[in-house]
């Protein structure tokens, strides 16, 4: 009888991530992030939170930035659909113009995104934030 010795184990290929399989890891954890300031910014309630974009998520430099991003309540984020002008106005009202500004030019850069880099980041800041 000859000795029939065991195959070596093959090394496990890493598979690469589809892009869009990073996105929706960077919104889920941006969201997190967002939604860890623990309460509504506008009405100041806690209970279930929301982000909201200033700026829409189809503005891919801002998509996952603090700067865009809201903490709402649903009753407030649903307002915030409902009611645009009064969402605009609120908007105002609240953060300064060089805040808006600061906002409008990084959506409308047109920076391409590196979303792994994103989720490395947003990974990070969780880390920190707790």
């Amino acid at each position: 009888m000859t000795d029939v010795k065991p195959r070596p184990k093959a090394k496990a290929k890493k598979r690469e991530r589809k892009p869009s399989s990073w996105k929706a890891e960077a919104d889920r954890l941006f969201s997190q992030l967002i939604r860890s300031r623990g309460y509504c910014e506008r009405c100041g309630k806690g209970g279930r939170l929301e982000t909201s974009h200033i700026y829409s998520r189809r503005y891919a430099s801002v998509r996952c930035d603090p700067l865009n991003a809201v903490c709402m309540c649903s009753s407030c984020h649903r307002w915030w659909h409902d009611k645009p002008v009064d969402a605009v106005s609120w908007l105002h009202e609240t953060y300064s113009v060089q805040h808006l500004r600061l906002l409008r030019d990084r959506a409308q850069s047109g920076v391409r995104v590196d979303w792994e880099q994103v989720v490395m980041d947003l990974r990070e800041q969780l880390r920190s934030a707790a």
